[in-house]
């Protein structure tokens, strides 16, 4: 099979073509398909009467793909708020505030760690400059390893499975009777990716997807920004889209915990055009989220530096080591903030955006002209796509139980 529109040749399974992300004609047959099955689960109801509620403007059944996720997209089900969500789900919080708390402990004795070889170095070279950047920099260099490899293999599994639990709630109104919440959480997650480290790959370009349609989104808004009065609302409005980024990765990821019949890349191409179609309604929780996350961390983060500058100054004259002994006291306090932040804020961030997500984006279908204008403007994207046609339909699989 050939592109229509560019020739490429294409996968006989795709919906999309990958060089262009034109709709082909064996997929758009297929989401046309799906439409008609969702228009006929929409005009009947359940007594075999015809719901007269579903015509458009000029008389005709309107199409809506409520409650088939083929096509379009399941409306939330349970009318809950993002306070109740996030005490519905609080197994979960509590488990993210034990694993950041972990992580911090582990940092911490490292740091600690670092601190007692920087003081044996300054013993020895007495208090030579040189040495002593060089254990600051293995100190900084060391945490930030310990924090990506804790973030692949442990953090993002917690995260992503309590927006799995997040995501059932909110379109099913409850999770099965008898769930224990973690362990379905873990199931539900490893049941659509497979281990942790693929989640990380799956992620990695959702992530990257999502950032490249941010900055398109800014530099089109951009345009505006000559208007007088304007520029400084067109730079507050970019700094928000960039800094809810993350909260908008995990919705995304909520859309692909919802599609349960197709291969994660193809729900994830679905996901981040939905978001494109609906940023516009996102962005009061976006500006929400972002307002209250960045008060709390840089509030954290000075509450707890300042005394461990105290600390740092009074453990000895020497200049050298008040220096070292300063510079582990500002990796402490941002990794204190930080994990903070992670397993306080964050958790309510996430409730906030997968619940509004979900909500903005109720009986949409993914646009294909959208589709095809975030192919050519992000890389990351395209290789969404092309892993999207190149990997085989997965089987739904056996319900997740607790």
């Amino acid at each position: 099979m050939f592109c229509p529109q560019c020739g490429a040749k294409a996968d006989t399974r795709a919906r999309y073509c990958v060089n262009c992300g034109s709709p082909l004609p064996a997929g758009k047959a297929q989401t046309l398909a799906d439409e008609a099955t969702s228009l006929g689960s929409e005009i009947v109801t359940s007594n075999g009467s015809i719901n007269s509620g579903t015509l458009d403007s000029s008389g005709s059944p309107e199409v809506t793909t409520s409650g088939h996720d083929g096509g379009g997209t399941t409306p939330p089900r349970a009318n809950v708020s993002a306070v109740g969500l996030f005490f519905q789900t609080l197994p979960y919080v509590f488990l993210r505030i034990i694993a950041y708390l972990a992580f911090a402990l582990v940092l911490l004795v490292f740091l600690g760690l670092m601190g007692g070889v920087g003081l044996l170095t300054a013993r020895f070279f007495q208090s030579a400059g040189l040495p002593l950047a060089v254990v600051g920099l293995i100190a900084f260099m060391g945490a930030w390893a310990l924090a990506v490899l804790a973030q692949r293999y442990v953090l993002y599994l917690v995260r992503i499975a309590h927006v799995a639990v997040i995501t059932e709630v909110v379109t099913k109104g409850r999770l099965p009777e008898g769930t224990n919440q973690v362990a379905y959480g873990k199931e539900k997650v490893l049941k659509h990716f497979g281990s942790a480290s693929a989640l990380f790959v799956v992620d990695q370009l959702v992530a990257g997807t999502v950032r490249q349609v941010l900055n398109w989104l800014s530099q089109a808004a951009g345009c505006l920004a000559n208007i007088p009065g304007l520029g400084l609302i067109i730079g507050i409005l970019r700094r928000i889209l960039n800094l809810a980024a993350t909260y908008i990765d995990e919705a995304v990821m909520s859309y692909i915990l919802r599609r349960e019949d197709e291969n994660v890349y193809q729900a994830a191409c679905d996901g981040v055009v939905l978001y494109a179609q609906s940023w516009r309604q996102l962005l009061g929780t976006a500006t929400w989220c972002v307002l209250v996350v960045t008060c709390i961390w840089v509030v954290s983060f000075l509450l707890i530096l300042f005394p461990l500058l105290g600390v740092a100054k009074g453990l000895t004259p020497e200049p050298g080591l008040q220096a070292l002994y300063g510079f582990v006291g500002l990796l402490a306090a941002f990794v204190l903030a930080n994990v903070i932040k992670w397993a306080l804020i964050d958790p309510i961030a996430t409730v906030g955006m997968v619940l509004a997500y979900n909500r903005a984006i109720e009986g949409q279908v993914p646009s294909y002209d959208l589709r095809a204008t975030i192919t050519s403007v992000s890389g990351r994207f395209r290789e969404l796509v092309h892993k999207a046609t190149s990997t085989p339909p997965r089987d739904s699989g056996p319900a997740v139980s607790g």
